[in-house]
């Protein structure tokens, strides 16, 4: 009985987790792709600050602590409007150098809509997240058989 009761209690939070894990990864891939099908228009712009944002969070021990994250602002240019957007993606240290000049690709039907070329964050993340949903699948169903 309880084999039973630990089979159906595991199966429930791990299949929870897995969903959760894998919708959140093909939600982040399917962003990636539609950004990449609407931003078809190349150009180049520069890098021309760094921006750091602070966040407080919560460790392991349950204290606060700051974290930062440093977001690249871009400069480009369209139709002879200059754009200056802040990228979405934060890293723990600036990725970019103040005047390294960058390929960007934009949507034609709204300029502040770009992604960077080489930036594969969300790819990566979007299949880190749907391996470890698939991964702890696999592991529940070896925990769970009779």
């Amino acid at each position: 009985m309880n084999d039973i009761i630990f089979n159906i209690t595991f199966g429930a939070f791990g299949g929870i987790f897995a969903i959760t894990f894998f919708l959140m990864g093909y939600k982040i891939l399917r962003k990636a792709k539609k950004q990449k099908y609407n931003c078809t228009i190349r150009t180049y712009g520069k890098v021309v600050n760094n921006i750091k944002h602070t966040a407080t969070e919560t460790n392991a021990t349950g204290a606060y602590e700051n974290a930062d994250s440093w977001h690249a602002l871009f400069e480009y240019n369209v139709a002879g409007e200059k754009c200056v957007k802040e990228s979405s993606l934060g890293t723990r240290y600036p990725k970019y150098e103040i005047g390294q000049t960058v390929e960007i690709y934009y949507n034609p039907e709204n300029y502040h809509d770009f992604y960077v070329v080489g930036d594969t964050y969300p790819s990566n993340l979007g299949i880190i997240l749907i391996s470890i949903g698939i991964i702890i699948i696999g592991i529940v169903l070896f925990a769970i058989r009779p």
